[in-house]
């Protein structure tokens, strides 16, 4: 991809990795998407920006586990939402963890709580990462896969006109971002509420 956008990029060299897995801690979903679109037009390694992903993934779960243990049997109002909106996750974590965990990936708004919840459960460490561990390297797969995939014959197609349409493929690529933030996770979120 040769643009001002990949130029621009380009230039921070080998520190673009290390952005990446900053912006999976901010963000790990639209990160992976992005990272995906970059690596099929040539912007980012491919393989490189998996193990930034899923470097930067590992580094949110830690994070928020301990934000987790942090908040046990704390008297705060998070505390007490916590509790209150984990109480369903539990059953499901209790009963299937790995799958429980996969799917809340998937969902805003609940991906993060559920991490933090499951620390204040009381779960150890080291079961946790032995849980965890495997859903994360699906899910950045899945999700770089995609974002890899769907931008893929878009550079074949049109890479004598790149230069014009690069724009565009960005709004693409912010569409389906916002159609996965706004209708996949929804109905998600209600798969998973009659599934249990």
């Amino acid at each position: 991809m040769d643009s001002f956008i990949a130029n621009y990029i380009n230039s921070w060299g080998q520190w673009l990795y290390a952005g990446v897995a900053v912006a999976m801690v901010l963000d790990g979903n639209i990160t992976l998407l992005v990272a995906g679109f970059l690596s099929s037009g040539g912007v980012l390694n491919p393989f490189y920006a998996i193990l930034a992903c899923t470097v930067g993934g590992f580094g949110e779960q830690l994070i928020l586990f301990w934000a987790g243990l942090k908040l046990r049997n704390n008297n705060s109002l998070v505390w007490s939402w916590l509790t209150k909106a984990g109480s369903q996750f539990d059953r499901h974590f209790e009963k299937r963890p790995k799958l429980a965990l996969f799917v809340t990936k998937f969902i805003y708004g609940i991906h993060r709580s559920s991490l933090v919840r499951v620390a204040a459960m009381g779960v150890p460490l080291k079961k946790f990462l032995k849980i965890s561990v495997p859903v994360l390297v699906w899910w950045v797969l899945i999700l770089f896969g995609v974002g890899y995939t769907i931008s893929l014959p878009v550079f074949y197609l049109f890479q004598h006109y790149l230069h014009y349409l690069e724009f565009g493929l960005l709004g693409l690529l912010i569409l389906f971002i916002l159609f996965e933030h706004f209708v996949v996770s929804g109905k998600l979120k209600k798969f998973w509420d009659r599934m249990w």
